[in-house]
């Protein structure tokens, strides 16, 4: 199966097209909180009145189930994007499953809320031995969250900590995203570290 976390690749496509075609683009919004980003519990409707209308909507299939997903985006730039301005970026992609929030991802290279993280400590994580809380003290809150069935073990958990890089024409992309499977008793069975451009 695909993973989900994959979906991600094309968010900083989107932001890149906004940026090369605007100063700055999209609607600002602010990072999902344990309030407004409720796994199995937040609907649709209240998200999109939280956050207003995406700028783009699709559909995939996960475990055989259909999923929603929306996105947001907003850039802003610092000088001329054609002679290598920094270009910062926000998005959030959530991911609906018979109405209700199954999945969310959150990425910042603003450094009010910038969702880098210390990939260093990646080769720490033992499979079979560290638990979620484990994983939140080594990399902080996740930056993205899902449950089945964007996952494959129902009462499974997926924790993601995403960064991606500011961008201009001549400065090149970079995104990390690091998935840590939990399972359904806390404890991690996997893990992954994936990179673009670094």
């Amino acid at each position: 199966m695909e993973n989900p976390a994959q979906s991600m690749k094309i968010v900083p496509l989107l932001i890149l097209v906004l940026a090369l075609a605007a100063c700055t683009a999209g609607r600002n919004f602010e990072a999902p909180t344990s309030e407004t980003a409720k796994l199995g519990q937040t609907t649709l409707t209240q998200f999109i009145s939280l956050y207003g209308k995406p700028e783009r909507e699709g559909s995939k299939v996960v475990n055989g189930e259909q999923i929603k997903d929306v996105v947001y985006v907003f850039v802003a730039t610092r000088g001329p994007v054609l002679f290598g301005a920094k270009v910062d970026g926000r998005s959030l992609a959530a991911s609906f499953w018979q109405e209700k929030l199954v999945g969310y991802q959150f990425v910042s290279s603003f450094s009010s809320d910038s969702t880098a993280f210390n990939e260093a400590r990646v080769n720490e994580i033992e499979r079979g031995e560290w638990t979620s809380d484990d994983a939140i003290k080594a990399f902080g809150k996740p930056h993205g969250e899902m449950i089945y069935p964007l996952v494959e073990e129902n009462g499974g958990r997926q924790l993601q900590y995403i960064f991606m890089g500011s961008m201009g024409l001549y400065n090149k992309p970079t995104q990390k995203v690091l998935s840590i499977e939990v399972d359904p008793k806390g404890i991690v069975s996997n893990f992954s570290l994936s990179t673009l451009g670094s």
